[in-house]
């Protein structure tokens, strides 16, 4: 069986649920050539930070960049995906100052010169972060997006075309609520239909749970990834956009006996252009005078010679250098447009062809097939519908029509770019929700678990700077006391020596918070608590009580300085599916580093349900502590002795080893926990544990070790007292109806939700920090 045909059939069984998208690893194995095509990624990009701040200093007008814009596409060549990118800037430079981030150097405004309201554009070129005459990779360019994000307060929505992309910026929360991914790339039109493969359906699954909005071109675009990210998603339809300035039909000789012929496009297989040349060069064979006109300057068919051998021979007008315009000008000239691609392509596409559309609506004879797709855009009695090569020779030899004028209006309406542009703002980007912007400077180590508020308060309309420190010292003092000086508001997540620096450094008129979650009070890091100026800081805010009570008698601050709000947890990114039927049970604990986490903990429960002959398996998310550099240092050999230990005794039995599997880390957690039946709380203590809340929140039953602070953190009845009490509540659960399981599904998430979820934690900083 070959690579597509084994494509077709594992992705069938995936979408249908028959495969776990959890065993998607397992099935990936087989497309290792696909994968072996894919380029290899750049090297890290050095001093990234600095070629950031150099370009927002010479370019002044990014401090009130409101967007950024990306896609994988060549500025310097013409097809569908730039005439799209220009279109998306166009919308985009209508909301303010646009920051596009460009693969390639510009070396011809052939798209740039396309886009409205070019004074908001701003394009950052690889030789502005160090990379002349490069080009600038996927995972470059999102790396380039972060570090901007770092420095452009004013930055309230990132749009990025492409699943690669989009996967790269998903991989964090960086920006939550403000991305917008558009994707048509996610599947193979084959003659089977739209064919993703594993690897593809897993990425727009892990997409559609962090996107705040997903752009589809289509509504089948739409109904295909709702159905493959099971998962509640927001959309909006952005169809090919057309100019407002349509240029006008011009006049034909009616009388004349010359037909002639335009294509504006890309040359390449499945385009229609083999069709077209064959169809020429047979009408010319039969006496008939045809003058052909192409304007392309993207040439992808392979077999290029032969092709422009027939381009000269028979005589075709050829235009290498239009910008869009342009070449709807040329195309304003010709009797018929060339919009025909092959049946195989067209009934298994989802989208939209570009030219089609504005093709249709600027009133041009555009020939094309009759796809489903085509249909539902042009309606069923469209006349220049052809299936085949003979019913293009039929129309040809029609009198010349022109198309009715509601056709063009509809297409119009729904299409133009200010429409779009109108409806984008309204729905995608969206209003402030502040009367009052507050500049807020977050400074950290590590922004994980402060990310998706930060991302918040800059939708909301807030000005946001991030200033990163190290764990233990700074990284740019100056940069440091220059974001302090700008900002009103000064947040310190984590109690470290960022905290210190801040509150030792504090400017009068300025406040100062600081966020602790648990290693503060750990011995390595008591010394920051010890050095923080608490007279300077206008609330600590802590994420557990027993960490803040251990705060307070470590360091003896007043009780009035310090605050509790819990962590939050995202409620909208997990949900409830229907677990798929499937032998046994599974057990789920995600992190094993550090040893406090009790991993063996975990493989006393399998251990036991496999002792009783019950079907059952352990998934560890996260990585190995091998793998992990830190784990290296000589202080941590006891703790390595530990997992060496445990790994031990799993390899010792074939029926345990069977049963546990390791999986890498990887933002597709909201997916992982679908297939996870319970998730361990195994630790010997937390602050807060957030992979269990999001397990709750994805209807995993949970099973908590007593570690201090567990029975008010959650709920007792979430807590057992050992390995053999966790053993009868897996069982116990086993044994109800599925009607029974689903209630307390449902009251356990509402349960986290009501405690923890991200709207009333939100509003709990906002309210401590004064901020509306």
């Amino acid at each position: 069986m070959d690579l597509i045909s084994r494509t077709v059939r594992t992705s069938r069984k995936i979408l249908s649920g028959q495969i776990p998208i959890s065993h998607i690893p397992h099935y990936a194995k087989i497309f290792i050539k696909e994968l072996r095509a894919t380029p290899r990624a750049e090297q890290k990009l050095k001093n990234l930070s600095n070629f950031i701040e150099k370009f927002i200093t010479e370019n002044p007008q990014t401090a009130e960049t409101a967007s950024i814009l990306y896609a994988d596409i060549n500025l310097n060549v013409v097809d569908g995906s730039s005439v799209w990118l220009s279109s998306m800037a166009s919308i985009l430079c209508a909301e303010g100052p646009c920051i596009l981030v460009a693969k390639k150097s510009v070396a011809t405004d052939i798209i740039t010169s396309n886009i409205l309201n070019q004074h908001n554009l701003i394009i950052l070129s690889p030789e502005q972060i160090g990379q002349p005459g490069r080009t600038i990779s996927v995972e470059n360019a999102i790396s380039v997006i972060r570090s901007l994000d770092e420095h452009l307060p004013a930055l309230r929505q990132i749009v990025v075309r492409g699943l690669s992309a989009a996967s790269c910026l998903c991989e964090t929360r960086q920006f939550y609520k403000r991305s917008a991914i558009y994707l048509t790339d996610f599947y193979t039109p084959t003659e089977d239909g739209p064919i993703s493969t594993p690897t593809q359906i897993l990425s727009v699954a892990t997409c559609a749970t962090h996107a705040d909005t997903i752009l589809v071109q289509t509504d089948a675009i739409s109904k295909r990834i709702q159905n493959i990210a099971n998962h509640k998603i927001k959309t909006f339809l952005l169809p090919p956009p057309i100019p407002s300035n349509l240029p006008p039909i011009v006049e034909r000789d009616i009388g004349s006996n010359l037909l002639h012929i335009g294509y504006a496009g890309k040359i390449a297989e499945n385009w229609g252009v083999s069709e077209l040349l064959s169809l020429v060069a047979n009408e010319r064979n039969k006496g008939n005078k045809i003058s052909l006109h192409i304007a392309a300057n993207k040439i992808s068919t392979q077999d290029w010679e032969s092709k422009a051998n027939l381009l000269e021979q028979l005589e075709v007008k050829y235009y290498s250098n239009l910008n869009r315009m342009s070449a709807m000008q040329l195309m304003a000239k010709m009797d018929y447009v060339w919009c025909w691609r092959p049946g195989n392509f067209e009934n298994s596409t989802l989208e939209l062809s570009t030219k089609l559309v504005e093709g249709v609506a600027s009133g041009w004879r555009c020939i094309c097939y009759p796809s489903s797709t085509n249909q539902e855009l042009l309606g069923k009695d469209y006349p220049f519908f052809a299936a085949s090569l003979q019913d293009v020779e039929e129309i040809l030899t029609r009198p010349l029509t022109d198309l009715p004028n509601n056709l063009t209006d509809k297409l119009i309406s729904k299409h133009s770019l200010p429409t779009i542009a109108k409806n984008f703002s309204k729905t995608v980007v969206g209003s402030t929700n502040t009367t009052k912007p507050q500049k807020i400077l977050f400074s950290c180590h590590d922004f994980k678990f402060i990310d998706p508020f930060i991302s918040n308060l800059k939708k909301e309309g807030h000005l946001i700077r991030r200033d990163t420190w190290n764990w233990g010292e700074p990284t740019d003092i100056t940069r440091s006391a220059a974001y302090r000086d700008w900002a009103d508001i000064i947040f310190c997540e984590w109690g470290l020596a960022n905290a210190v620096w801040h509150s030792q450094n504090a400017v009068p008129g300025k406040k100062l918070f600081i966020r602790m979650h648990l290693q503060e009070v750990n011995a390595r890091a008591r010394r920051f608590g010890k050095a923080i100026n608490i007279e300077n800081v206008n609330k600590v805010i802590f994420v557990q009580e027993e960490v803040r009570q251990e705060a307070i008698r470590l360091w003896g601050w007043p009780e009035d300085k310090t605050i509790l709000i819990p962590n939050f947890v995202l409620s909208d990114e997990y949900d409830i599916p229907a677990r798929h039927n499937r032998n046994g049970l599974t057990l789920g604990i995600v992190g094993i580093i550090p040893q406090r986490k009790r991993f063996d903990r975990a493989i006393n429960v399998l251990e036991r349900l496999l002792a009783d002959n019950h079907s059952a398996k352990l998934r560890i998310k996260g990585p190995r502590p091998e793998t992990v550099p830190f784990m290296q240092a000589p202080g941590r050999a006891s703790e390595l002795e530990y997992y060496n230990q445990v790994y031990e005794r799993i390899n010792a039995d074939p029926v345990l080893k069977g049963s546990v599997e390791f999986e890498g880390w990887g933002n597709d957690v909201a997916i992982w926990y679908r297939e996870v039946d319970h998730i361990l709380s195994c630790s010997d203590f937390e602050s807060f544990h957030y992979a269990l809340a999001d397990g709750v929140l994805s209807g995993c039953q949970p099973l908590v070790w007593p570690w201090d602070g567990a029975d008010t953190t959650y709920y007792p009845d979430w807590i057992v007292q050992d390995e053999a009490d966790a053993v009868r509540r897996i069982l116990a659960w086993q044994e109800m109806r599925d009607s029974l399981k689903f209630e307390q599904q449902k009251q356990n998430r509402e349960r986290i939700i009501n405690r923890y979820g991200h709207v009333k934690i939100f509003e709990s900083l906002s309210t401590v920090l004064e901020i509306g």
